[in-house]
């Protein structure tokens, strides 16, 4: 997503991304989706695995059109961008883990 990004300090580690009610949030990795649910404050949550084992949650999803076991190519739409509960705006929100620990967004392996 082409919107403006903001770096998450804190607890969790990664990018709010700003944008629009319906945005298209997009897989920048392919792998395994293996988690799509509720996560509280940040929307529907999807999780991809690549064969590296990097986890890739992309959150602040209003719409989800996949499912735990659908393999992903990058570029494939995931979601739909939702309006955040608490701060009434639109946003994504993208984290990369590898091992448990977190990766830089714009360090993760892409493809």
């Amino acid at each position: 997503h082409a919107g403006e990004r903001v770096s998450m300090k804190g607890k969790l580690k990664g990018e709010e991304i700003l944008g629009e009610k319906g945005d298209k949030i997009i897989s920048v990795s392919s792998g395994m989706v293996v988690w799509v649910a509720p996560y509280r404050g940040y929307g529907q949550l999807i999780m991809v695995e690549n064969n590296d084992h990097h986890i890739y949650a992309y959150g602040g999803n209003d719409e989800t059109f996949v499912k735990v076991g659908d393999k992903v190519l990058p570029g494939t739409t995931l979601g739909l961008m939702g309006i955040n509960s608490v701060e009434k705006n639109a946003k994504a929100f993208f984290f990369v883990y590898k091992d448990g620990k977190p990766v830089a967004p714009e360090k993760a392996p892409r493809g």
